[in-house]
């Protein structure tokens, strides 16, 4: 399924492979669930991470890293609100 989130995939990277590594990289990613040019992308993907050149956002699975800590941002925030209600409640007096 296609996911509804993050950068659209725009660009294009072509490359040449002779047909017998076109096919392996083919089995692999048949073998992972995934169409070949995902698996190529995830490739670079942890080659760039490995060499330490891509910020936290384009690590993989990165779409729901963000997403986590969107949640976590919120619930925070909720939290830091409904503790600051408290307290002016009770310096007031009216709190139940």
């Amino acid at each position: 399924m296609p996911r509804k989130s993050g950068d659209k995939k725009s660009d294009i990277v072509a490359t040449r492979l002779t047909p017998a590594l076109k096919r392996i990289v083919e089995r692999e990613a048949h073998s992972e669930g995934v169409d070949t040019s995902e698996w190529i992308r995830n490739l670079i993907i942890q080659e760039l991470n490995r060499r330490e050149v891509l910020s936290r956002k384009f690590s993989l699975g990165a779409e729901i890293l963000e997403a986590e800590e969107e949640k976590e941002k919120s619930r925070d925030i909720v939290e830091k609100k409904r503790r600051e209600m408290i307290s002016r409640r009770s310096k007031s007096g009216g709190g139940r």
